[in-house]
């Protein structure tokens, strides 16, 4: 479905969503490994979301502040840590016709073997005819 596209502008709802600081400690973190549980719906103008509450499976590699996220059944997105290795935040563009579309994920508060995540995606279509975005929230554990 078109409007499953996401926009540029989740990637910053996203961010505010999930809060932009990291957690206590200095250096960077290691966040390679599988990462599961559940995201919550907090926002859906779109109103495309199909579930309260999405089960997720990620498989998350590092190299050094390159990050790579595959999704079980849906993509991989690519990003960096930021708050100086802290968290990190992972994402995915689209076009489609006129629309264009994003997604993204961040990984905030990481801390014994949980984190804090935010998914958010979005869509602009026909010159700002149409912008609304879908985002979820909650805890994955690493196993």
């Amino acid at each position: 479905m078109a409007l499953r596209f996401v926009s540029l502008f989740s990637i910053f709802v996203l961010a505010a969503a999930t809060g932009c600081g990291g957690g206590g400690g200095g250096g960077s973190s290691s966040f390679a490994g599988t990462w599961a549980g559940s995201l919550f719906l907090v926002e859906d103008d779109c109103g495309l979301a199909e579930t309260q509450t999405l089960s997720v499976m990620h498989i998350v590699q590092q190299d050094g502040t390159n990050v790579v996220v595959d999704v079980l059944g849906g993509g991989s997105f690519r990003g960096t840590t930021v708050d100086d290795g802290k968290a990190f935040v992972v994402s995915s563009t689209d076009l489609n016709g006129n629309c264009v579309g994003a997604s993204a994920i961040r990984y905030d508060r990481t801390e014994n073997g949980l984190a804090e995540v935010g998914l958010g995606f979005g869509a602009s279509c026909g010159g700002g005819g149409l912008e609304c975005s879908v985002v979820y929230v909650g805890e994955l554990e690493k196993r």
